[in-house]
């Protein structure tokens, strides 16, 4: 699966470096937003995260934790801290037809999956064959990015706010997003799957050419990327834009009710129909904030 599927999607990401690094500052300012004005009586804030990255790049600026602690409430895509959330892709992580990889695999193809994933996670299909392609996908995602460790900014926003007494508010249901791999067809979801196992070096490439652009705090290149990768043009509208036109509709009553820390994949930020402009378009300020982050030299 392509690097951009893997993490405009929440799900995949929410289910499941070490080096010395020179570190010199560098301007931040197009991943992190104040919203204020219209019927806001207090300003709520934006953050474009990215659902896993390695350990060493993972940074949180001052200015960002001052602003969390400003607020009551953290909306997430989807509700990281419910109880039911592990219930829920469990009982919706198996694929209806168990053997749907020998359909779209020839017989080469399928023994070098079983023996990719032999190698890579010491189980082979008769094991995890069953599960779905973008869960398959979501197993196989610590190796594309090349670390030890991995971190997790939507994972990290909603442990603070319970440490913190935060309200959790989610923008989408946990069905609501199992649904969206339903709309793409499964042939073309095992022959993403099959690209990155069959060319590892190239969806790695991908993988950190995407971590690159958000570790440059680009929101505006970030979008650029996913959507010009030639299998995105199908799916743009069902990934990103109908699903940031239905969060700019539900958010202004979520940050009305509360101060609010929306934290939504840096993806759904840039663009026309971006969560930035779309918020702009309805009449809100939303302003940029500078920070330092650190990054290599």
């Amino acid at each position: 699966m392509k690097a951009w599927f893997k993490n405009v999607i929440g799900v995949a990401m929410a289910v499941t470096c070490s080096s010395s690094l020179l570190f010199a500052p560098s301007a931040q300012a197009d991943l992190f937003y104040q919203i204020s004005g219209k019927d806001l009586t207090q300003p709520s804030y934006l953050y474009g995260t990215m659902h896993m990255l390695c350990q060493d790049d993972f940074y949180i600026d001052p200015s960002v934790t001052e602003a969390f602690a400003k607020t009551e409430q953290l909306v997430l895509e989807i509700d990281l801290t419910d109880p039911a959330l592990a219930q829920v892709f469990q009982q919706h992580s198996a694929q209806p037809d168990a053997q749907y990889l020998r359909k779209f695999l020839n017989a080469e193809q399928h023994q070098q999956m079983n023996q990719y994933f032999v190698d890579n996670l010491g189980a082979d299909l008769t094991q995890v064959g069953h599960l779905r392609p973008f869960i398959l996908t979501s197993l196989l995602l610590p190796m594309q990015l090349n670390c030890q460790q991995q971190a997790s900014y939507d994972g990290y926003f909603a442990e603070q706010a319970q440490l913190g007494g935060h309200t959790i508010a989610e923008l989408e249901t946990p069905l609501f997003q199992l649904d969206l791999f339903n709309q793409v067809p499964v042939a073309e979801q095992v022959n993403w799957l099959w690209d990155m196992i069959s060319d590892p070096a190239s969806s790695q490439a991908e993988m950190q050419k995407l971590n690159q652009l958000y570790i440059q705090g680009d929101a505006d290149k970030l979008y650029a990327y996913t959507v010009a990768q030639p299998e995105f043009a199908e799916y743009e509208a069902l990934l990103l834009s109908d699903r940031n036109r239905d969060w700019v509709v539900k958010l202004p009553q979520m940050m009305a009710s509360k101060p609010s820390f929306i934290a939504v994949g840096a993806g759904h930020l840039g663009g026309d129909q971006g969560v930035v402009a779309l918020l702009r378009e309805a009449g809100y300020q939303v302003q940029a904030i500078k920070v330092e982050r650190p990054t290599t030299n």
